[in-house]
């Protein structure tokens, strides 16, 4: 989850989880575990969101990936 700014997923990291892949997941599969991150990273940061109480962390250019999207 992160903060909207000028770029492409570039902005603050807000919170975020890893999900766990393998070779088989289906890209339905993966969007499916996509929605159920959302919901958790949403209900477990709502508190601080509503307060403005959470701690953006500024993403490392460095590590920077870039997907060209599906085949």
């Amino acid at each position: 989850m992160f903060k909207l700014d000028e770029g492409v997923d570039t902005g603050d990291i807000l919170a975020q989880l890893e999900i766990p892949l393998d070779g088989n997941i289906t890209a339905t599969e993966l969007y499916e575990k996509v929605e159920k991150a959302h919901v958790q990273l949403i209900r477990d940061n709502w508190a601080d969101i509503i307060n403005d109480t959470i701690k953006p962390i500024k993403q490392d250019e460095i590590k920077a990936t870039v997907w060209e999207g599906r085949n």
